[in-house]
């Protein structure tokens, strides 16, 4: 799943990864300033937490990922879903998309805040719709 690979990605033992690294960027912008400084910020306190446990075990420091997927992960796993639905699309898929769902959908769907629109848009087009959510259920 994702979830299981970007915690693969962002925690060992005696580090944690943030930004860049772990793959803390918008995956459709490319934009990450902002989730990269809050992932900085939770590393920070995690790891403080856990040297003064001298507990320093990828388990004691899971904590980071639970308490920035909690904050700002849903926006990410999100955009993640978004990014591989469009890999898996062919020019005409792309084509029909364009031609019935606006721009200003897309931009709501990516950020998190609904995909309702799209999915009424959709329905004129069952095969892409059907293409779609096949797509989004096996991310």
């Amino acid at each position: 799943s994702l979830r299981r690979r970007q915690r693969q990605m962002c925690i060992r033992d005696s580090l944690i990864f943030c930004g860049d690294a772990a793959g803390h960027v918008m995956p459709i912008t490319g934009g990450g300033i902002h989730s990269s400084l809050l992932a900085g910020r939770e590393a920070g306190r995690v790891l403080a937490k856990a040297l003064r446990r001298d507990a320093l075990d990828a388990r004691s420091l899971s904590d980071f990922l639970y308490n920035y997927h909690r904050v700002y992960g849903r926006y990410l796993l999100r955009g993640l879903k978004a990014r591989y639905i469009a890999d898996h699309l062919t020019d005409r898929d792309l084509h029909d998309l364009i031609t019935i769902v606006r721009a200003e959908d897309l931009v709501r769907a990516a950020s998190g805040r609904g995909l309702t629109p799209i999915i009424l848009r959709l329905l004129s087009k069952p095969r892409l719709f059907l293409k779609l959510l096949y797509l989004y259920l096996v991310t």
